[in-house]
């Protein structure tokens, strides 16, 4: 165990001034009500900033969307325009195959 000097003990004035020195250092209630306000306005803040962020987004989005979807309806006419045409252009060429082979069925009837 420990020897204590009786003579050097702390002072009721002693006690008092560290206890002061830790009051300075503590929050009292009404500065803990003024940080919870305080937070209060910035929690209000960061809630219409990512309100607004979020509606500049989704706006964003949706003009994307409205543009995606309007390309494919382009790419689709596209397709379907060569669609039309490659099937015209099989019914030409079975004509012609057609008048070619009964061409040659005429020569091979004239050999």
């Amino acid at each position: 165990m420990e020897n204590i000097d009786f003579n050097n003990l702390a002072t009721k004035e002693d006690l008092k001034s560290e206890i002061d020195k830790v009051r300075q250092d503590m929050a009292t209630k009404d500065d803990l009500k003024a940080i919870r306000n305080d937070l209060s306005k910035v929690f209000v803040e960061l809630d219409t900033k990512i309100d607004q962020k979020t509606e500049a987004l989704f706006e964003m989005i949706g003009d994307f969307k409205n543009e995606m979807l309007e390309n494919f309806d382009k790419q689709g006419k596209i397709l379907e325009k060569l669609d039309s045409e490659t099937a015209a252009h099989s019914t030409s060429y079975q004509e012609h195959k057609e008048t070619l082979d009964q061409h040659e069925e005429i020569l091979d009837d004239h050999e």
